[in-house]
């Protein structure tokens, strides 16, 4: 046999063999491009066109998110961010990072069962407690009150109220924010917590009076991550009357982020927000007035001696 005659099928078959490989690492590649996030392109109204003055930020009361759609909840969030078009620049998306894995259809964590029922089949009672959140878009770093009576998990002590009461429209499960306001212009925020009047509201309910030392909270970030503003740090120096457990004085990456976990114990598991972070944790008020200052970046600075893109005041009265 003509030995060309023999060259011309192994030439065919290799040409056929190469195509159908580089075939597969185009849709290989394809498959990872969109299994990547799209890129988070929100970017806050920091130092720009707006006037130097302090605008209030209407703060929301939780609402009910169990069963809804993941774009659902994607519609609440944005039409929040949208009340206030003067502080985003440009289109607002949710980030796939921070609400990307939500899950259709779960339940949550309720206000109710988070901080008093605990995780189990009550875990969903209530107004979902990330909507806490989730619905104030504006309020950037969270405090997040442990409850009543617990000084290292979420929660009521059982044993200083009466279940019977948490049914009631007036009891007070955990110390909400009462206002808080911005100045773009001065890339500057502040929240505040009546937390002497929570204290005695809780008081009221309870088997005896609270003291400051049951008023330990964590810190919960991921509005500013949604927006952007990636690393955080507390500065001690300018927060009299904080203290934390286990100082932690560096600059922090904002993990959070909300998806279906196991935590409340209840069957299928509940959308919740993770990971844990013992570097933005356990915080207590030593004395009141106290207030807390937290530096934001976009970028990692390195070093907190770069320049915050932000300043976030949380103030305890």
């Amino acid at each position: 046999m003509n030995e060309s005659a023999v060259e011309r099928p192994r030439n065919l078959y290799t040409g056929i063999l190469l195509l159908l490989i580089i075939l597969a690492l185009v849709v290989l590649l394809v498959v990872m491009r969109a299994r990547q996030p799209a890129p988070n392109l929100n970017q806050l109204n920091l130092g720009g066109q707006t006037p130097d003055q302090v605008y209030p930020i209407r703060l929301q009361a939780p609402i009910e998110l169990d069963g809804l759609s993941r774009a659902d909840v994607w519609r609440i969030r944005t039409e929040a961010v949208k009340q206030y078009p003067y502080l985003i620049i440009g289109s607002y998306a949710p980030s796939m990072e921070v609400f990307g894995q939500i899950e259709d259809g779960l339940p949550w964590w309720g206000m109710s069962g988070q901080f008093y029922f605990g995780s189990g089949e009550k875990s969903i009672r209530g107004a979902a407690e990330e909507s806490r959140f989730l619905i104030n878009p504006y309020l950037l770093v969270a405090a997040d009150f442990f409850g009543l009576g617990q000084e290292t998990t979420p929660g009521w002590n059982t044993t200083m109220i009466q279940e019977s009461f948490v049914e009631s429209p007036n009891f007070p499960l955990i110390c909400q924010p009462n206002g808080l306001s911005w100045n773009p212009q001065r890339r500057y925020a502040e929240v505040s917590y009546n937390v002497s009047q929570c204290m005695r509201d809780m008081s009221y309910w309870a088997t005896s009076a609270l003291t400051l030392p049951y008023m330990t909270f964590d810190l919960i970030g991921y509005n500013a991550r949604d927006f952007n503003l990636n690393f955080m740090q507390v500065s001690f120096i300018d927060s009299p009357n904080l203290s934390q457990y286990e100082p932690f004085r560096g600059v922090f990456a904002i993990s959070h982020f909300i998806h279906r976990g196991g935590s409340c114990g209840y069957p299928g598991g509940c959308n919740n927000m993770s990971p844990p972070t013992p570097e933005i944790s356990y915080y207590t008020l030593a004395a009141l007035p106290a207030h807390m200052t937290i530096w934001l970046w976009k970028n990692d600075p390195g070093t907190s001696s770069v320049p915050p893109d932000m300043r976030f005041v949380i103030r305890f009265q």
